[in-house]
């Protein structure tokens, strides 16, 4: 059994990304059609997300459905290099993926000149960029969002107000973001100009915060391969594909007992993915049923942590019956050759 142990907040792990929660537990909107929603009525800016929630309440989620490769055309250099992943929100329903739309039917005919008002991209917090596109059934292409190159005065769409519409939402790295919009308008028949505040929506690309998740350590035909297995759907996840979210139901501190030193001081906080199943956490193992018995040297194979980077330290260990620890990985006093676990072969 095993014990994975995040200690601070943002720690890529073997080209993963363990994530903190930015709050606390929300509803995952994971398929099906809803809106980012945004209206100005009785003299306020209102906002909601999927079908009239509000938006704190929500994570916008986008599983390994929603990857595709970025192709090979100028029209989505824009994007990044091709043949690089992108997860993508579409602007046609697509089976299994959030469908996302953008909604402004609460706003009053004539509210606002010429019944358009600006929604602005103002913020994009998380690992990679974001990115709102059109395309049109002439092969043309309309960027009005994208962090990539910066985000300024030129990331708007221009909304008519009241009105729904689709575009494609993407992103380039799998992980937790926060994405700011703010809308801005002139009112009918005045001169001075009205702005919202900020709001925060929360996107969730290909992370996994629940059920069963190995780390599969394979070896064919003379070649090692490390991957994911989402047990579930039997499916294999690229590791720099996906991101482990430490879920605040993994907030821990440590123990007094002088066994755990290594962890840090007594009572700091910890993230802890445990070797016992739990509902709503993480269940993070390591397999080695892909090596077959026999291939290597009285079966010793074993898995070296080899980087890691962000603001903590990163643990790997195990409890016996007695609850006295057994450490494997440890990278807050450096990481050595002694940073190695021992696999299961054919396990």
């Amino acid at each position: 059994m095993k014990r994975f142990v995040f200690k601070n907040l943002i720690l890529p792990v073997w080209g993963m990304v363990a994530m903190a929660a930015f709050a606390g537990e929300r509803q995952m909107w994971t398929d099906g059609h809803g809106d980012l929603q945004v209206s100005y009525q009785g003299g306020e800016w209102n906002w909601g997300v999927w079908t009239g929630n509000e938006v704190d309440e929500v994570i916008i989620a986008l599983d390994h459905s929603s990857k595709a490769l970025i192709p090979d055309h100028p029209n989505f250099e824009f994007l990044g290099a091709v043949d690089d992943p992108v997860w993508i929100a579409p602007q046609v329903d697509k089976h299994g993926v959030v469908f996302l739309g953008a909604n402004t039917s609460s706003t009053p005919q004539g509210t606002f000149e010429s019944n358009r008002f600006d929604l602005k991209l103002t913020s994009v917090r998380g690992p990679g960029d974001f990115f709102v596109w059109t395309t049109g059934g002439a092969g043309s292409v309309e960027v009005p969002m994208n962090s990539r190159d910066g985000i300024d005065a030129k990331d708007v769409i221009n909304a008519p107000a009241p009105g729904h519409w689709h575009q494609n939402w993407g992103f380039s790295s799998p992980g937790t973001y926060l994405v700011g919009f703010t809308a801005e308008g002139r009112l009918a028949g005045q001169s001075s100009v009205i702005t919202s505040e900020e709001e925060l929506y929360r996107f969730a690309v290909n992370v996994f915060d629940r059920g069963e998740l190995d780390l599969e350590v394979a070896y064919e035909d003379g070649e090692w391969e490390l991957v994911l297995l989402d047990e579930a759907n039997d499916v294999e996840i690229e590791a720099g594909d996906a991101a482990l979210h430490a879920s605040p139901a993994t907030w821990q501190v440590v123990p007094s007992d002088p066994a755990f030193d290594f962890l840090g001081q007594p009572g700091d906080s910890i993230y802890i993915l445990p070797q016992e199943e739990k509902e709503g956490v993480l269940f993070l193992g390591i397999a080695g049923d892909e090596i077959e018995a026999g291939v290597f040297e009285n079966d010793q194979v074993y898995l070296n942590l080899s980087t890691v980077e962000g603001p903590g330290s990163v643990y790997l260990y195990s409890t016996d019956a007695f609850g006295s620890p057994t450490k494997y990985f440890d990278s807050g006093d450096g990481i050595s050759k002694s940073d190695q676990f021992p696999v299961n072969v054919g396990g």
